[in-house]
């Protein structure tokens, strides 16, 4: 039997997930995850139209929000049939003009991007915690962005994905994970987790002055339950889960409790 890599697996996952995120465009947990980082991202954009790059895009998703504002983006993933849908995607979206490339690149060895050539680089979504080393796709998109530009990820938070793990009765992989900071995903491959202070050391040894780390969605599970998404339909619900989100986001305990980790940088 053959073992399919993480870009077979990516590879045939990029139609089912545009139907998915069609899907969800009317579920409020994709909305609440978007404007959680987007509150991260739209202070540090340039005043002007400026360049941007969407690392790890998958089928893309920022380019919807910065296309709007002016901004020109370039979409880069390690998978071909994700950058084909995600060209696809962009053309039906009538916002191709906006984009100035989609490269089929790992967020490793971003090669055919020139040095500071970016106002900020973003890589939302795992892309880091997901890819072989860390370090060096940390160091490409310090690479690429101009000095003073801003680089912007999250990853995984190392406890709380080990604490999901406990309560699935998944000692092993909670005992791995709080080890060695890696756990397997279901399709097979390995996943990198940070602590709030691991991350942060990530950044600091490529270069980035990190101005912000937060908390993502930290009360959801991460991908959210079912009655967590089916809750926050309900407008009520959703506000005062919002308000809870955005007041404690830099929290440090909130942090500690967060599935996910969000960290803004700035190259010195």
């Amino acid at each position: 039997m053959i073992e399919k890599t993480a870009r077979d697996i990516w590879d045939s996952r990029a139609e089912s997930r545009v139907k998915l995120l069609k899907q969800r465009e009317i579920k409020r947990s994709n909305t609440l995850y978007e404007d959680g980082c987007w509150r991260f991202i739209e202070p540090f954009l340039p005043a002007g139209p400026g360049r941007i790059l969407e690392a790890g895009c998958g089928t893309g998703r920022w380019v919807y929000r910065l296309a709007p504002l002016g901004h020109r983006i370039v979409l880069s993933d390690f998978s071909p049939e994700m950058i084909r849908v995600a060209s696809e995607e962009v053309d039906r979206r009538g916002v191709s003009d906006s984009v100035n490339a989609c490269h089929v690149l790992d967020i490793c060895d971003m090669h055919a991007l020139e040095d500071e050539a970016f106002d900020m680089a973003l890589a939302l979504g795992e892309p880091v915690g997901l890819c072989d080393d860390q370090c060096k796709a940390v160091k490409e998109m310090h690479r690429v962005v101009r000095p003073g530009g801003y680089v912007i990820c999250d990853v995984s938070n190392r406890y709380r994905r080990a604490l999901d793990l406990a309560r699935e009765n998944d000692w092993s992989g909670a005992a791995e994970l709080l080890n060695r900071g890696t756990s397997r995903t279901k399709s097979g491959f390995s996943h990198k987790s940070f602590s709030p202070e691991e991350v942060r050391e990530l950044f600091t040894s490529c270069g980035l002055e990190v101005l912000h780390v937060a908390a993502v969605c930290p009360f959801l599970s991460f991908p959210p339950k079912r009655d967590q998404t089916s809750a926050l339909e309900e407008d009520k619900t959703y506000e005062t889960v919002r308000d809870i989100f955005h007041r404690f986001a830099e929290d440090p305990e909130m942090i500690g409790m967060s599935a996910r980790l969000l960290i803004v940088g700035r190259k010195i």
